[in-house]
């Protein structure tokens, strides 16, 4: 061999290796067509065994839909429940102030005084001043 050349490839194909079998290109090769599901190719994706989260390389316009339809449920619902809240707050405001105004007795004045707090504490929900215990 002269320094500074390649050696001869196919002496490597053809060589034995440590078991004394010969590793030639025709014998490694596998005689089932290359897109069988059979045929093992070394491009064969090999994962964790995980489940994947998402499939958005396959489809990204279906994900994007599904998200923002799910998005829109989502605001939808929490505007109804953010009214619903306020109609609610108003009126326990109403009932606790025309408890305290038409009150004739500590009872009844404090009954008006404790709605009040009530529709008080319920707007303060309704614009996340307060939050929920969920949350």
């Amino acid at each position: 061999m002269v320094p500074g050349s390649l050696p001869d490839t196919s002496d490597l194909h053809d060589s034995p290796d440590s078991t004394g079998s010969i590793d030639s290109p025709e014998s490694s090769r596998s005689s089932e067509p290359r897109n069988s599901p059979n045929a093992s190719t070394a491009s064969t994706l090999v994962t964790d065994g995980g489940t994947p989260t998402s499939d958005s390389a396959a489809d990204p316009q279906r994900d994007t839909a599904a998200d923002v339809r799910e998005g829109t449920r989502d605001a939808l619902y929490d505007t109804i429940g953010t009214v619903a809240l306020l109609g609610f707050s108003l009126l326990f405001l109403a009932a606790g102030t025309s408890g305290i105004v038409t009150a004739d007795s500590t009872t009844s004045g404090a009954l008006g005084v404790v709605l009040g707090l009530v529709g008080i504490v319920l707007a303060a929900i309704a614009f996340d001043v307060v939050p929920l215990s969920r949350e």
